[in-house]
């Protein structure tokens, strides 16, 4: 199920469900949340004082043998996908096991000590290499 609220959002819920589970009353939760930022709600609280409280009160849950929340930035759990993968998935997509040896020695050739040192323009042409080189790959088959 997508969850389509924004993190701040989720992280309040988060810290609202963390309240439930840790049985705080109100006055106790106030207190918590007052200490961690000087305000009474969590509506006034910047993204860091929130997670500021977040941490907080998973150590109270800690403190009472219970399980720490985790707050996920997407919602889905996934790391988002960088460019960087998309060169990984088609290196092993045409070299399979070797890809990266052969990645790592075309990096040598560039002077690149990994992909995350490439600039966009870099990463464009490792992409034709390796489209270049899946070519010639299917051709040889034939």
């Amino acid at each position: 199920m997508k969850d389509n609220r924004s993190p701040r959002n989720r992280l309040i819920a988060l810290i609202h469900a963390q309240k439930n589970a840790a049985g705080l009353s109100d006055d106790e939760y106030k207190t918590i949340l007052y200490g961690a930022t000087g305000k009474d709600s969590c509506t006034d609280c910047a993204q860091k004082e929130l997670f500021s409280i977040f941490n907080d009160l998973n150590s109270v849950l800690e403190k009472r043998g219970q399980r720490k929340f985790v707050f996920r930035r997407n919602p889905n759990g996934h790391k988002k996908t960088t460019i960087q993968d998309a060169v990984i998935y088609k290196a092993r997509q045409t070299f399979g096991d070797g890809y990266y040896n052969r990645l790592q020695g075309y990096l040598k050739k560039m002077n690149k000590i990994d992909l995350a040192s490439c600039d966009f323009k870099e990463i464009r042409q490792i992409m034709g290499w390796l489209s270049t080189e899946q070519k010639r790959g299917s051709r040889r088959t034939e």
